[in-house]
């Protein structure tokens, strides 16, 4: 009786789908690049994966756009709506608070939905795509493109998605042809991550140290022991955590290291250490005068850091946007498992940190300013990390809206 259910489910699922791609999609695209403005709305529940802040702004100044940032809940990381809040007060950007058990079109009537996380589980039943289907939906991923695992792209949000962002034409080939339901979805504008990492020149220096001393970040993964997906088992935190904090004690005088863990690794940390050694850990590093603990906002740490050590596959491209030196910490030899083409080329633009011994020699390198990949990063960066058409990854999203210029006939 349950596998009758569930087949009738999936037909209703692929009827749904193909009734709103051929047919009230294409209506809702007609019906809003007639309109003089058109209202887009960001649905944000987290600061550290807000990914779309550029794009918000470019839309701010632009005629046709009428850009609303909406802040809901996280349920997977509740005190973080309080995190983007304050945030948004601080830039003095307006926004609105979701209402429960209101859905977001029937609150603010969008043309276009924006969402910060494709999957289900993070927001609210109502604030979710799958009860605002009289939007139009664009997808822009929080990270780049670095997975070619089936779970993290049969994703129900791309598939309805009138327009999915990616970074560059090699990438999205890729993914054309090994996911095909996305094909006629893929737009290649760049995405607006790029552009808040490239002009980045106005943002405040948060280090609590002066740039005499060595400033390095390190950036450990959620997925220790096995709490993480398939695929994406890359956390070496439970071999390399405490020693990274010893590392800072011992260079006492010559580093400073800010810990930029991921928001879901203290919920599972403290499942494995328990509550109290993890908040004696979490607590050092925001006490030792050389240390400091990161959870929001990363882009003002990455321009004014000099190094970075991490295992964590979304600022493998990421943090080769500054061009200066990073160390990824192996697990296994399985790493590269399933990388797309762009992270695969970006892996190859770090130094490899298989034991303490590696990680201890890179921090002595970088004290010396000793780089050979220097150039090899400075070389990826121009052919691979620039959006295309000469543009802002921005000003193709709003033009291939609009359906002008280079996107005139998507």
């Amino acid at each position: 009786m349950n596998e009758i259910l569930n087949i009738c489910r999936n037909i209703v699922d692929v009827l749904r789908l193909l009734l709103y791609k051929r047919i009230y999609q294409p209506y809702l695209v007609w019906r809003i690049r007639k309109k003089q403005k058109i209202r887009v709305v960001f649905v944000l529940c987290d600061l550290a994966t807000w990914k779309t802040e550029s794009l918000y702004c470019s839309m701010l100044k632009h005629e046709r756009f009428e850009p609303i940032l909406a802040l809901t809940d996280s349920l997977q990381t509740p005190d973080s709506h309080s995190i983007i809040k304050k945030y948004c007060e601080f830039r003095g950007y307006s926004f609105v608070e979701l209402e429960r058990g209101k859905t977001v079109c029937k609150q603010l009537n969008p043309d276009i939905l924006v969402y910060q996380k494709p999957y289900g589980g993070i927001y609210p039943k109502e604030h979710t795509f799958y009860s605002n289907y009289s939007s139009l939906f664009v997808s822009v991923l929080y990270g780049f493109h670095c997975h070619l695992h089936l779970w993290a792209n049969n994703i129900r949000l791309y598939f309805y998605s009138w327009q999915y962002y990616f970074e560059n034409y090699e990438v999205a080939n890729q993914y054309e042809m090994l996911f095909p339901r996305l094909k006629n979805n893929i737009i290649v504008t760049g995405v607006p991550m790029m552009d808040s990492l490239m002009y980045n020149d106005d943002l405040d220096d948060y280090w609590k140290c002066s740039n005499k001393k060595l400033r390095i970040i390190y950036a450990p993964h959620h997925t220790i022991g096995d709490m993480h997906m398939p695929g994406i088992a890359f956390s070496t935190f439970l071999q390399n955590g405490e020693f990274l904090l010893s590392m800072a004690k011992k260079y006492h005088e010559k580093i400073h290291i800010a810990f930029k863990p991921h928001p879901l690794l203290r919920g599972n940390l403290e499942k494995v250490w328990g509550k109290e050694k993890t908040d004696t850990y979490y607590d050092e590093w925001a006490k030792l005068d050389n240390t400091q603990l990161e959870n929001g906002d990363y882009k003002s740490l990455f321009h004014y850091s000099d190094c970075m050590i991490h295992d964590c596959s979304a600022f493998t491209v990421e943090y080769l946007y500054t061009k200066k030196p990073v160390m990824f910490l192996l697990r296994d030899d399985n790493t590269r498992e399933n990388m797309s083409c762009l992270a695969n080329s970006a892996f190859e633009m770090h130094y490899k940190g298989r034991c303490h011994e590696d990680i201890e020699l890179f921090i002595l390198n970088m004290m010396q300013g000793i780089d050979p990949l220097k150039q090899k990063r400075e070389n990826f960066y121009h052919e691979k990390l620039l959006p295309p058409y000469g543009k802002t990854a921005s000003e193709n999203i709003i033009n291939a809206i609009l359906g002008i210029n280079e996107f005139g006939k998507k």
